[in-house]
Parts: structure tokens; sequence; C-alpha cells
């Protein structure tokens, strides 16, 4: 009881000496706490705008970059569309540019050959044309060669240069085939006189000499009753154009005309 006592005393003491608690004591102790609670809040609020504002500025950036992405899409697809239209009008215009440089190569063509056509249709209008008018049988003679002349005419309308007789002269008891016989090896070349110039209504004769003599009387009379004397060649000859023309002739010798017939073949002129 005495340690209770003193015990007492000291917490009476104890009591005195610590001011009584009421009212005015507590509330200090009360607001401290109260006042420690906002500001908490405020830090919570404070961090969570924090967050919100971070994951504002986040979604800003995710909606800029997405906005990004769907403009450079939309950037690459117009420019996409734009090449591909831009293709097929450069296609469009390199396809109707090569019809027009076929259809002007083939205007050029077609321009070309109504000029080559107009040209050669004037030089054929404007050239020399030689033709053999008569063909005559020299007289026969012993101790002579036979030979013969043909009468050539220009009947162009411009000058024939140098022109050429090739002749042959051959005698046979049987027909000749006389283009076959002309191109043969065995054909024997008469000479003949040298180039000569026909002017438009010009006549000449050309005449050539057989190799073959006429030796005796019997000769003579054997080669006026039993033989066919064929006289055949060509006349080669250029025009003012300088292009180059050859005229056939061919004749069989008939005695008892004493002039020569043409032959079926062998007379043409280009």
């Amino acid at each position: 009881m005495a340690e209770e006592t003193r015990t007492n005393p000291g917490g009476s003491q104890a009591k005195e000496n610590c001011p009584a608690a009421d009212n005015n004591d507590v509330a200090p102790l009360l607001q401290v706490e109260i006042q420690e609670v906002p500001v908490l809040i405020k830090q919570l609020i404070a961090g969570q705008k924090d967050a919100d504002r971070r994951d504002e500025k986040r979604h800003r950036i995710e909606r800029l970059t997405l906005a990004a992405v769907v403009l450079y899409a939309a950037i690459a697809a117009l420019t996409w569309f734009a090449l591909l239209s831009a293709n097929k009008t450069t296609e469009k215009i390199a396809a109707d540019a090569q019809k027009s440089a076929n259809a002007a190569v083939e205007a050029n063509k077609l321009a070309e050959g109504n000029a080559l056509a107009a040209r050669d249709t004037a030089r054929q209008d404007q050239r020399a044309w030689l033709g053999v008018k008569a063909m005559r049988l020299s007289p026969l003679k012993v101790g002579e060669p036979v030979s013969a002349e043909i009468a050539v005419s220009n009947t162009g309308r411009s000058i024939a240069r140098k022109a050429t007789m090739k002749a042959t002269m051959i005698f046979s008891r049987t027909p000749v085939n006389i283009p076959q016989f002309a191109v043969s090896k065995e054909r024997p070349i008469l000479p003949s006189q040298a180039p000569v110039v026909f002017f438009p209504g010009f006549e000449f004769s050309l005449s050539a000499a057989s190799k073959e003599i006429v030796a005796n009387e019997d000769q003579l009379k054997s080669i006026l009753a039993s033989q066919s004397i064929y006289y055949f060649g060509e006349i080669n000859y250029l025009d003012v154009f300088e292009r180059p023309h050859v005229t056939l002739f061919c004749g069989i010798y008939a005695p008892t005309k004493k002039a020569f017939d043409a032959c079926p073949w062998y007379n043409d002129a280009d």
C-alpha cells in the first residue's frame, strides 16, 4: 500500500506538474494530424495529375505519331497514284508518239515511193529508145565475106550514148534455137563499129561482116539455095540518166524474098 501511496502521489505530482488536458491542449494535436492528410492527398492528387499529364502527353504523342503515319501513308498513296497516273499518261504519250512516228515513216515511204514513181515515169517518158527499122544482107560476092547491116533509129526524146552492137551470123540447114545459141560459148561474135551517139529521130546503120568468105560460085549457090542465114545480136546503150539499155534483134534471110524476116524470138527491148 505504501508503494501505491508513493506511486499515487507521484502520479498526482505528475498530474500536477503536467498541465491539465483540456480542449486547448488536444486541438493542436488533432490539427496536425488533420493537416498531414491534405498534404498526402495533395501529393497523391499531384502525382495523379503528373501521371495523367504523362499519359496525356504519351497519348498525344501516340496520336501525333498515328496521325503522322496516316499522313505519310496518305502521301505515299497519293504519290503512288500520281506516279501510276503519270506512268499511264507517259505510256499513252509514248504510244501516241510512236504511232505518229510510224505514220510519219509510212508517209515518208509513200512520198518517197511517189517521188520515185514520178521520177521513173519522167525518165521513161524522156529516155532514148533504140529500135531496128530494117535489116539488109550485103550482096554476096565470091572472095568476100558475108556481111549484113541493120538500120537503127532513136524514137525517144533524148540522146542514146555509147551505142554498140554485138552481132552474130550463122549458116544452117536446120532450124537454130537462137535464144539458147546466143548465150552459148560456141557463139561467134562479129567485129562491129565504134560506139555511136543517137540523137532523137536519128537513124544510123550498124554493120557486121562474117568471118566466112564465099570461096566460089558453088558455095554461093549453096548458101542461097539450101541454107538459112541467121543474123542476130544486141544493141547496148546508155540514156541521158546514165541507165543502161539493150535492144535485141534477130532475122532469118529468105532467099526468095531477098530480105530478112523477123525471127519468132529474140526481138525485144527494155
